[in-house]
């Protein structure tokens, strides 16, 4: 008898052999039948001792336990009677102080099904083995594998519907892309492109649509909304950039590029400047690792940066670094491919040109830049005509104002212009939404070039009136963003009219023109507030003169 109980003991646990002990403190508690109840964070638990000993679990154990300090009693000497009775005595210490342990945790497993909360009440009440039977291995089992199926789908519906949400999305930009080249809505126009954008944001406000957004808010003179979205662009892509600095970087620079840009228009250079320093020193660092990709970045924002800086006449030095540094990264560029870059290149020396233009005594060096850029342009031109054409119409017109302030080359800069309109003109008959502005504006050079010839005033009217008829009708279906080329128009024909000593005619321009730039003033006086103060000065001149 004694040989059997031992091989019994054997499969429940096998040690080395312990030598006898007297009882714990926790065993003595346990004979004691105390009844005590237990604390489980900080809440009475229903399950106490007296409950525990009356389970049938603890009453098994107990014994077994009962048996062997039997055995042990009549032999202590008996090592393998020490033994069963350790192992008796451990597993009835491990079962109690198991109890407890769970006792005291039970309140914090988030039991919510009808099963658990059963198996729960169960186990205060000491029904063990009831408590393990109701947790129903196979219905578990088949709960689990239903849950996981389910999730799966779920996980693939889900899936199915984002993926649908952003094509949806996608269709809202197009539509908003789409209706913003519809001038037809007229003034409405903005109005109705900006809804479908917003109708895309509503789908989620990924840093791409804000982006988007954005661009189209700042081509359309909506600077306020433009800088809220950008902002909110730019505060995601740093956020994504931490985590993945390789991939979101780029967007990093390229958004402070372009919140450079517009913070510029609304007169605040100092950020301005910063914002585009930072967008430079991001696309320097990234040109390092991979200049093939991210030097015509670098030279993209250095022209910005010199544009900025240009517009400080104490910093045109620095500005024509800028422009310089530019240009040489745009010609090594050109120099392994032509076909992408020598447009940058012409472009390049274009703007040079501009800012070198601006000293009379380098106009020699300005006619350099402006003939390398027109002839660049009118090869590219040759082969890709609907593409290339505007800029040489562009590099025209700005050879033509430098050509004009030479009294001597008046007739020069008059070919020039008439080259360039006629090319706008062409271009405005088939896309006037996007050329009939470029096309007004040569008409107003070549108004103001002939208007110096007092023997062609009506000519000049003539120039002045069609270039004032067609900012007009732009501004009918986009006043924020023509509304600055109207007031400009005005003031030319209200100069003129002075020139030719008519101040009656000059005065309705002079105050349309007033009115106007009063308006923008009150939006932009940065921009703006200078301009007010010469035409205020013309109007006086007029009223004076009458």
């Amino acid at each position: 008898m004694k040989l059997i109980f031992l091989c019994c003991l054997l499969l429940i646990s096998s040690f080395a052999f312990p030598t006898y002990a007297e009882p714990s403190q926790l065993q003595q508690s346990i004979d004691g039948n105390s009844g005590i109840a237990l604390q489980a964070g900080g809440n009475i638990s229903n399950v106490n001792l007296t409950i525990i000993h009356g389970s049938a679990d603890y009453q098994k154990l107990k014994q077994a336990f009962d048996k062997a300090k039997r055995y042990l009693d009549k032999d202590p000497s008996d090592p393998d009677f020490a033994r069963d009775y350790q192992v008796a005595k451990k597993e009835l210490e491990d079962f109690t102080s198991q109890i407890l342990k769970l006792a005291k945790e039970i309140d914090k497993i988030p039991l919510n099904s009808e099963r658990g909360k059963k198996a729960k009440q169960l186990f205060e009440k000491g029904d063990y083995q009831a408590a393990r039977e109701v947790l129903d291995e196979k219905e578990m089992v088949q709960e689990k594998q239903a849950l996981l199926k389910k999730k799966e789908q779920d996980e693939k519906e889900l899936a199915e519907t984002t993926s649908k949400l952003n094509d949806l999305a996608a269709d809202y930009l197009l539509k908003a892309r789409l209706t913003a080249l519809d001038y037809q809505f007229g003034e409405r126009r903005i109005s109705q492109t900006r809804q479908f954008f917003e109708q895309a944001l509503e789908l989620g406000r990924t840093h791409e649509r804000l982006f988007e957004y954005a661009i189209f808010l700042q081509n359309n003179n909506q600077f306020d909304d433009s800088e809220k979205f950008y902002r909110e662009a730019l505060e995601i892509r740093r956020d994504l950039a931490k985590a993945n600095p390789a991939v979101y970087r780029p967007d990093v620079a390229m958004t402070l590029n372009n919140l450079g840009v517009l913070v510029k228009t609304s007169g605040r250079r100092d950020e301005a400047e910063k914002l585009n320093q930072e967008a430079l020193k991001t696309y320097r660092e990234l040109a390092k690792a991979n200049p093939a990709v991210y030097l015509p970045y670098v030279a993209g924002t250095l022209n910005n940066l010199g544009n900025l800086v240009k517009a400080d006449s104490s910093r045109q030095r620095e500005a024509e670094t800028l422009y310089q540094e530019a240009l040489t990264i745009r010609r090594e560029l050109a120099k392994d491919n032509p076909a992408v870059y020598r447009p940058d290149v012409a472009t390049a020396l274009n703007n040079l040109g501009v800012l070198v233009a601006d000293d009379s005594g380098r106009r020699d060096e300005a006619e350099k830049l402006y003939r390398e850029a027109l002839a660049i342009r009118r090869e590219l031109a040759k082969d890709n005509p609907a593409v290339y054409r505007p800029d040489v119409a562009t590099t025209l017109n700005n050879l033509g104002v430098l050509v004009a302030d030479d009294s001597g080359r008046r007739d020069e800069a008059e070919k020039l212009y008439r080259e360039a309109l006629a090319i706008r003109r062409e271009l405005a008959k088939a896309n006037p939404a996007v050329y009939l502005f470029y096309m007004a504006m040569t008409l107003n050079n070549l108004g103001i070039l002939v208007a110096a010839d007092s023997g062609r005033r009506d000519e000049a009217e003539t120039l002045f009136q069609e270039a004032l008829k067609t900012y007009q009708e732009l501004a009918k279906n986009n006043p924020d963003v023509y509304r600055p080329d109207v007031a400009n128009i005005l003031e030319s024909l209200g100069s003129a009219h002075l020139k030719w000593q008519q101040p009656k005619k000059a005065l309705p321009y002079l105050q349309e023109s007033v009115e106007l730039y009063t308006v923008l003033n009150q939006q932009a006086p940065q921009v703006y507030g200078e301009r007010l103060k010469l035409v205020k000065q013309l109007l006086q001149d007029a009223k004076n003169a009458q």
